[in-house]
């Protein structure tokens, strides 16, 4: 991972599969299982063509699907107590909006929503769902996505396929 793989990641015109943590062994992608892939939206444009492939490939793999939503933020303690309120109708707007889409496409998924800095948050809810997969957007439109793309690749447990 570093500057190249960045620019792959974003201006690939097709989707990447990046596993910076993933074994190196020649026999580990044949042995790559997939049971549960945990979806990251960001509620945008390419929200449904990205929640679209996750649920294919849940179908392919008989994986279970969890949607996640990150409200960005930060864990510092004074941006945690300021706004709670703001911050509890943000997260639960954006389960309403999970839930619509999933709906909308004819998906059955978990649902979870955090508030927090966003690759962190991935990162740490694909290992509390003990995800095998994780399928994000990129090239979203806004910058910061562009950032949280590269940092969720770099950060995760497992493989990540980026659309």
């Amino acid at each position: 991972f570093g500057s190249t793989a960045s620019t792959l990641l974003h201006r690939s015109p097709c989707p990447v599969l990046t596993g910076a943590h993933l074994d190196r062994s020649a026999d580990a992608a044949d042995e790559l299982e997939i049971n549960r892939i945990l979806c990251a939206l960001d509620l945008l444009a390419e929200s449904d063509k990205v929640l679209d492939s996750a649920a294919e490939l849940a179908a392919r793999f008989g994986a279970e699907l969890v949607l996640l939503h990150v409200v960005p933020g930060t864990e510092a303690l004074p941006d945690r107590q300021i706004d709670c309120e703001l911050r509890g109708h943000l997260l639960k707007q954006a389960k309403e909006q999970l839930l619509a889409i999933a709906s909308n496409h004819g998906v059955n998924a978990t649902i979870l929503t955090e508030a927090g800095s966003i690759a962190p948050t991935v990162e740490n809810i694909a290992i509390a769902s003990s995800a095998d997969l994780i399928v994000i957007g990129r090239n979203g439109e806004h910058p910061w996505w562009e950032h949280n793309s590269y940092g969720i690749a770099r950060r995760a447990p497992c493989a990540v396929l980026s659309i």
